[in-house]
């Protein structure tokens, strides 16, 4: 599965914690620590393989965990616009 971060939002990382504009319906999401590791690790083009990984060395997350969380969030992303 691969992701791809919608040009039309504007996201800015600010004390560790991305916060997301959208311009359309004036809206501005702030992640949590683990989107901010998901999210920046989607910017950076890594497959999901790699971010599930990292995400169960980071947060010391059963791979479950890691796989549920990163499958939750990016729906959460795709159903904002945030991914397309």
């Amino acid at each position: 599965m691969s992701f791809s971060i919608n040009p039309d939002m504007a996201a800015r990382l600010i004390d560790g914690c991305y916060y997301i504009v959208d311009p359309g319906n004036r809206m501005l999401h702030m992640l949590n620590d683990t989107g901010t590791y998901i999210y920046s690790e989607l910017k950076k083009g890594s497959e999901p393989e790699t971010i599930i990984r990292g995400l169960c060395g980071e947060f010391e997350v059963s791979r479950g965990e890691a796989e549920r969380d990163m499958e939750e969030f990016t729906e959460d992303l795709r159903e904002k616009g945030i991914l397309l």
